[in-house]
């Protein structure tokens, strides 16, 4: 998955909402009594959405993990150099990736051109 997708899943799950409302409506409206026990398909039920909602929270856990692993880890070889030399993260750091990816282009359409020339003018 990708990581807005990631983050948009837990973002989603982290939201406040009402827990429990459908579970404790439904109990409370298919109970006459306030008194009465709980049958064992109501505490089964009641059990599994536990086991559920205790589910969902560890893949939103996961899934946060994974999103500020993705934020923080050093992709390519010049962030690796870029870390190594102590620069931290940030819109300079940013501004300095973007420059030289800007000029790796640049770099490598000019060899493209110059190959390419070279071969064109030696057949």
């Amino acid at each position: 998955m990708s990581p807005p997708l990631l983050l948009r899943r837990a973002l989603q799950r982290l939201l406040p909402h009402r827990t429990r409302s459908f579970c404790s409506s439904r109990l409370s409206s298919s109970s006459s009594s306030p008194g009465e026990v709980m049958n064992d398909n109501q505490v089964k039920s009641i059990r599994r959405f536990d086991e559920f909602e205790a589910m969902a929270q560890r893949e939103i856990v996961e899934d946060v993990e994974k999103v500020r692993k993705l934020k923080s880890e050093d992709r390519n070889y010049l962030n690796r150099l870029l870390t190594s030399w102590g620069v931290p993260n940030g819109e300079f750091r940013d501004k300095l990736m973007w420059g030289g990816n800007v000029a790796a282009i640049f770099i490598a359409s000019s060899a493209v051109g110059t190959l390419s020339a070279k071969i064109d003018g030696s057949a």
